[in-house]
């Protein structure tokens, strides 16, 4: 087991595994980043004993009642505390994946089948210990208990109970006036099932409050607004004891500021950024619908294992364009995804792409290839959670496109 410190100074020796976490979480986050499977091959075996033991612990109560210490840690006070047991069963199940693509990537298929597994074993028992056939919710319905299992994706039976959950989330963020009721644990992971399934205009409000409890309220409370990042969202009024003003414990969505509002990531099969996601987010760009506010504009940059990368777009409301530039690394692809509904499109047919100079890549649904360097394939992409959206592959280079 990981201690709640390593090497142990305070806390617990069998760590919260919302905690423990930590160990897969730097391991398979340093694989991604650098590309480079030593790092797995050096904790392996580690890794796999770590599995093994939270997965005894799990044998031995099942999810209703499975291992818990801290849980949500510090949720907005008075507003309910999630399921604790829900919230480290979600965490174990949240390593099993990780190990299993860890294995995977080493070779190993036996530890990887047996990740996959336990994967599938305790996703039917977490649903049956936690998930209300009646409600169709998670528990007692608060925000954590629904945002964990949308982000893994395991809500059982057909997609409307999905949207089931999805629905109850912004509504209950809706009732607390576009704020989260969450801890740390589920704020992290809020922000992602919200832009996975297609949100992206309520995480984008959740940023834009300034009023307690949000971000925007530790920058400009009157009280003693901050530069840096709370311990709690009520840290001037809580207990002296837990109070730092400095502190990482929220920082667990902010990742999205980059591969999501700015829209700078990797795919999910890439690793060392091998192939770039560049992706502009309609939900984003359009707001959240009762009081839109937009985000128009945004750029974004990183040095990568293959150098370095950038992206910046902008929508003009009035001239129904999406310009982007970006950079793509000299070892690296990209696919270039530009939301049609962005220039107040519907129709993919109705929209063109063109690149610097005017050249058009792309016009009346299809690809028009071999008009400018650099640009391997396009097509329509109707997978995405939030509409419809042209999809480029492009080569290493510096490209400026207009979607109009």
């Amino acid at each position: 087991a990981i201690s709640d410190t390593t090497p142990f100074t305070w806390g617990k020796r069998k760590g919260d595994p919302s905690w423990a976490t930590v160990y897969p979480t730097l391991i398979h986050g340093m694989w991604r980043h650098y590309g480079d499977v030593r790092i797995i091959e050096q904790h392996f075996e580690s890794l796999a004993q770590y599995v093994t033991y939270y997965a005894q612990l799990m044998a031995s109560t099942g999810p209703a009642e499975f291992y818990v210490e801290y849980g949500d840690w510090v949720p907005v006070p008075k507003m309910g505390v999630a399921n604790g047991h829900l919230v480290s069963s979600f965490s174990f199940l949240n390593d099993l994946n990780m190990y299993r693509a860890m294995a995977t990537a080493v070779g190993n298929s036996s530890e990887a089948q047996r990740a996959a597994s336990l994967y599938s074993r305790w996703t039917a028992e977490f649903n049956k210990a936690f998930y209300n056939t009646t409600t169709h919710l998670y528990s007692a319905g608060l925000q954590t208990e629904q945002a964990l299992p949308l982000w893994l994706g395991i809500v059982p039976g057909p997609s409307n109970n999905t949207q089931a959950i999805v629905d109850a989330l912004v509504d209950s963020i809706a009732a607390n006036s576009q704020h989260v009721t969450t801890g740390i644990v589920g704020t992290k992971y809020l922000y992602y099932a919200l832009l996975k399934h297609g949100r992206g205009d309520v995480a984008l409000s959740l940023l834009q409050q300034k009023d307690y409890p949000s971000y925007g309220f530790m920058w400009y409370n009157l009280l003693e607004p901050s530069t840096t990042l709370w311990e709690r969202w009520d840290t001037p009024f809580a207990s002296p004891s837990m109070d730092s003003r400095a502190h990482h414990m929220f920082s667990g969505p902010l990742s999205t500021l980059f591969t999501h509002f700015g829209g700078l990531d990797q795919e999910d099969q890439s690793t060392s950024y091998e192939l770039l996601r560049i992706h502009p987010y309609a939900s984003i760009l359009t707001g959240y619908k009762p009081a839109a506010n937009p985000l128009l504009s945004a750029r974004t940059q990183r040095d990568t294992m293959r150098g370095f990368a950038s992206v910046e777009w902008q929508v003009d409301t009035k001239a129904k364009t999406l310009s982007l530039q970006c950079i793509v690394p000299s070892t690296s692809q990209a696919n270039v995804y530009l939301p049609i509904s962005a220039v107040g499109a519907s129709d993919p047919m109705a929209v063109t792409v063109a690149s610097a100079g005017g050249t058009v890549v792309f016009a009346k649904g299809k690809f028009v290839g071999g008009t400018s360097p650099g640009f391997v394939s396009g097509a329509i992409d109707k997978d995405q959670p939030d509409g419809l959206y042209i999809r480029l592959r492009v080569l290493a280079g510096d490209y400026d496109l207009t979607l109009s």
